[in-house]
């Protein structure tokens, strides 16, 4: 079984939480087994207890809020880059987003001294401008739909 780690992932809060924790109950141990030694087996005893349970709560809950909302923040960014990277209307790549595509594709093209494979489909809807003002706008979105959702 594979726990996928991505930024939105749950196993990445689950992972940074539980590591994080050990890390501060192992830091609490190391820092406190100075002062073992000098105590009694109930102080001893009563120390481990707090070595343990108090960066478990703490750091435990700590780690899991900050990785939430760290996971939140990564959900709400690829959810902008979507809707900044596609039209509203066809739900295809705007221009920007189209060109840095190409763009990179080609750079990568460029690079190889031999290209696998490659295409390029451009479409042109003639005289959509007369079409939309005639027939009106509510067509128009209608035909862009349909040529986007054709392709």
């Amino acid at each position: 079984m594979q726990i996928d780690l991505s930024p939105t992932s749950w196993g990445r809060v689950v992972a940074v939480t539980v590591a994080g924790t050990v890390v501060c109950i192992a830091a609490a141990f190391f820092v406190d087994s100075f002062n073992f030694p000098y105590l009694s087996p109930e102080a001893l005893w009563r120390a481990q207890l707090t070595d343990l349970l108090l960066p478990l709560v703490l750091a435990g809950s700590f780690f899991f809020f900050l990785m939430w909302k760290m996971r939140q923040l990564a959900i709400a960014q690829k959810a902008l880059a979507i809707v900044a990277a596609t039209d509203s209307l066809t739900a295809v790549f705007n221009r920007g987003a189209f060109s840095m595509l190409v763009e990179a594709y080609l750079e990568q093209a460029r690079s190889h001294s031999v290209v696998n494979a490659g295409a390029l489909l451009i479409v042109d809807a003639d005289h959509f401008k007369s079409a939309n003002d005639r027939l009106g706008h509510d067509c128009g979105d209608q035909a862009l739909k349909l040529i986007a959702r054709t392709i």
